[in-house]
């Protein structure tokens, strides 16, 4: 009736048949093996090759299937659902039924589950499928992608002639999703391809080059592009229209991007987009989203998705290039779509738009976030290069200015920022160049200079929050040129006002001038407690490594010098940002608390060696690292090769131990005390 839609088996005999249930015979063998507590053996078809990985997934299905007749494997092609139910059917000691790939027949095989349930009060169903049935009773298990080591491990096992995992096959194993399917044809082409050569034509050709399956297996099985369009044509053309148009999204999107949330939330119970991560954020597999972009260009709709990406992206590009003074949230936003806009900026080069410096500007600044400045220089001044006449000039050179600032190439940073000032034609793009200018003086230890371009810019100001902003800046500049007073002055004009709008991060950053102004009237206390209080802001990467610096002197002052050096540890020591007073303070600090310390004992200190005394173990350390780095719980449970489950459990004993509540103080206290 429905053809190889599924297939039903029973673990007694192992036979496959397209019937309603298995023969009685094995029904009863089933029977009397339940009342004399014992079990049959059990002689199960399966491949003949190694199942590898899975073990989360195999005590999860266990537990539910014990509390539960009917659970459902439901995920993408290729992500391994049915060879999941037959490996766990063959050593089930109890009467199993398997409804494999209902994908096509989906009502029809929940009518057939309901009837063998009802049939059967002791029976158990299993059934894999793209989608839920949807009937009553089901439980859900999720089947995802494999951990990095079973993934490469499988690799390795599918191919010819490698027994060493290399950074090269974890490489392929990630562009491939862990995708079992894909890692075991993309296997198979070992040795006639090298991995680095296999790594190289992914890309372009995976859908062509990943089409070595078995010859007696399943025809959706034997490529990549047949298991996707297994699944393809059982979409409506509305599901299929909206994933031909998120296709041209590199990495991700939210839902802003897409064309009709319903159809969305259809594709996402289908299996075919993965759900919505903790930015509400959406994603394509890779195979899926390249057979879907092949079928975009085949309907000829190629132009119009890419100018609807565009203009999306353009728009998140002026919410952060836009304003006087970028704002954080804005670039974080921003971040999320990285790969998309380093996409577009390519594109734009390629086809000659001007809003190529738009986009490569914000690339830059989201991949300066992410700590890779160098890279965002090269593709700005490579960008700048080309992009001459273009309206977003001036502030495409204040941002490489400030970027070539960050990495000390102040001779570079003075140019860019003194062309940005010539280049500007907008009240608003002036007074962002004129600032940055001033912060490079200030960095040169030009104080005069510094000191008239911000006057200047003040002069162009009219917002409160941008007139405060820059007050503060030129606070810092009275504090290193060293007039104590007007500084206090300006910090306490501009303070209240950051309180009242600005972000965290910019409250961070004047709480911490406001710090080492206490610090110059020798008012510790006071000091410590504004650098406290800047850190428990969260500020971001570039304004932590001060706070810290400002809290490693305070230790000083207080005699606790193994504090001070764990704490300038934690920023590389001596390095005491561009500001060439502030650098001096914190070298001096640093040689005060080594002098005071045995030289072993210091070296661990700035290596950030952990004392006898720490209450946290070694694991619990490390999850408490990448809390303090910024991981979610999902990156550290992909990192552990754990759950999240196991994580939030960790996470809840090393609070019970510290007497914390939340992620923040558990990064303030790995950072402050190196326990």
């Amino acid at each position: 009736m429905f053809g190889e839609a599924f297939f039903v088996m029973c673990v007694v005999c192992g036979a496959e048949c397209a019937n309603r249930y298995c023969s009685n015979a094995c029904r009863q063998r089933a029977y009397r093996s339940r009342s004399k507590q014992s079990s049959v053996p059990r002689v199960v078809a399966g491949p003949a090759d190694s199942f590898l990985g899975r073990e989360d997934e195999w005590v999860r299905l266990g537990k539910l299937l014990r509390r539960s007749r009917l659970v459902t494997l439901v995920g993408p092609p290729g992500v391994g659902k049915s060879r999941l139910a037959r490996e766990f059917a063959a050593k089930r000691p109890n009467a199993l039924v398997v409804l494999d790939n209902c994908d096509h027949h989906v009502e029809a095989c929940g009518r057939l589950a309901e009837q063998l349930l009802s049939a059967d009060p002791q029976l158990r169903v299993l059934v894999t499928s793209r989608e839920q049935l949807r009937i009553t009773g089901e439980q859900l298990l999720h089947v995802g992608p494999l951990f990095p080591a079973d993934s490469a491990q499988l690799f390795l096992d599918r191919s010819s002639g490698l027994t060493a995992r290399t950074d090269v096959i974890d490489q392929i194993c990630a562009r491939l999703d862990r995708s079992p399917l894909a890692i075991e044809l993309a296997a198979r082409l070992v040795p006639a391809l090298r991995p680095a050569d296999l790594l190289t034509r992914l890309d372009q050709r995976r859908l062509d080059l990943l089409a070595t399956g078995s010859r007696t297996g399943h025809p959706r099985h034997a490529s990549l592009r047949a298991a996707v369009e297994w699944s393809w044509v059982t979409l409506t053309e509305s599901e299929r229209r909206v994933l031909r148009q998120l296709s041209v999204y590199a990495d991700g999107f939210d839902l802003d991007a897409v064309p009709d949330v319903g159809v969305t939330a259809s594709l996402v119970t289908k299996s075919l987009l993965v759900p919505p991560d903790e930015h509400g954020r959406y994603r394509m597999l890779a195979s899926i989203r390249a057979y879907a972009f092949e079928r975009l260009v085949e309907a000829g709709e190629l132009d119009v998705a890419c100018d609807r990406a565009r203009d999306r992206l353009a728009v998140l590009a002026h919410a952060v290039l836009d304003p006087v003074f970028t704002p954080a949230a804005a670039v974080g936003r921003a971040a999320l779509d990285r790969a998309n806009f380093a996409q577009a900026a390519r594109v734009a080069a390629e086809q000659g738009d001007e809003r190529e410096l738009l986009f490569a500007t914000t690339l830059a600044l989201c991949w300066a976030q992410a700590g890779d400045t160098a890279r965002g220089r090269r593709r700005l001044n490579n960008a700048l290069a080309r992009a001459t006449g273009s309206p977003h000039r001036s502030v495409a050179l204040t941002h490489a200015g400030w970027l070539a600032a960050s990495e000390d190439d102040h001779e570079e940073a003075l140019a860019l920022c003194t062309a940005a000032v010539d280049a500007a034609e907008e009240r608003s793009h002036l007074a962002r160049a004129l600032n940055a200018l001033a912060g490079v003086h200030m960095a040169r230890g030009e104080f005069a200079e510094a000191r008239a371009a911000y006057s200047r810019c003040l002069e162009l100001l009219e917002l409160p929050l941008d007139r405060a902003t820059v007050q503060h800046n030129l606070s810092w500049t009275e504090l290193q040129s060293g007039d104590v007073t007007r500084a206090e002055w300006l910090v306490g004009e501009a303070l209240p006002i950051y309180r009242e709008a600005a972000d965290a991060g910019k409250l961070a950053a004047i709480l911490h001038t406001a710090g080492a102004l206490a610090l110059r009237r020798d008012d510790v206390d006071s000091a410590e407690e504004r650098f406290q209080e800047a850190l428990d802001k969260a500020p971001d990467e570039h304004v932590l490594p001060y706070v810290l610096q400002g809290l490693a002197i305070t230790a000083v002052r207080r005699e606790e010098p193994e504090r001070a050096l764990r704490l300038l540890g934690a920023v590389k020591g001596g390095r005491g940002g561009q500001d060439p007073c502030w650098r001096q303070d914190v070298a001096d600090a640093l040689s005060a608390a080594s002098a005071a310390l045995p030289a072993a004992k210091a070296r661990a200190a700035l290596r950030g060696v952990p004392r006898d005394d720490s209450p946290l173990t070694p694991r619990e350390r490390e999850i408490a690292a990448m809390v303090a780095r910024g991981d979610t719980n999902r990156q550290i449970a992909k990192r552990m090769q754990v759950s999240e489950r196991t994580v939030e459990a960790r996470l809840t004993q090393i609070r019970a131990k510290l007497g914390l509540r939340t992620r923040t103080q558990i990064a303030t206290w790995l950072l402050t005390r190196s326990a």
